[in-house]
């Protein structure tokens, strides 16, 4: 109710993406559109490829197998967490950077962990840490 309200009296809308922009049209009509502007989400500068020597303190500081499948962001259903724990090889380490409730409700198998309350600024260098990064999100925003 509030939504339709806010979105209708709204002089102009910024959307994340083209659908997100689109869901906002066929949720409360194709009016939206015209007062819809959409601006795509930038990437830190500080995201970028770390250094070994990066690497190896991060490696150190999370005791982070050699190579691992990496998972970052929330555990809410729609991002289909519990989905990837339970498609994870036995033999691929399953890295998970997340935290909430939500975390509660995940069935764990022996060669998953959970990090929590990572600094921002250690997660470039998990990234360049990983053999592999998955987004098993059902629905997202962006595109």
């Amino acid at each position: 109710f509030f939504m339709g309200q806010a979105v209708k009296r709204a002089a102009r809308i910024i959307a994340v993406s083209k659908a997100t922009a689109d869901d906002l049209a066929r949720t409360y009509g194709e009016v939206i559109r015209k007062k819809t502007n959409v601006i795509y989400e930038g990437v830190s500068p500080e995201f970028h490829p770390a250094s070994e020597e990066e690497k190896q303190r991060i490696h150190a500081r999370y005791n982070l197998p050699l190579r691992f499948a990496l998972s970052v962001g929330a555990a809410k259903k729609h991002k289909n967490v519990q989905m990837l724990i339970d498609a994870c090889p036995p033999d691929l380490p399953l890295i998970l950077v997340t935290g909430g409730k939500e975390v509660s409700r995940l069935r764990l198998h022996a060669n998953t962990r959970i990090l929590v309350d990572v600094p921002d600024e250690d997660l470039p260098a998990i990234y360049s840490c990983a053999s592999v990064f998955v987004s098993p999100s059902l629905l997202e925003g962006f595109n």
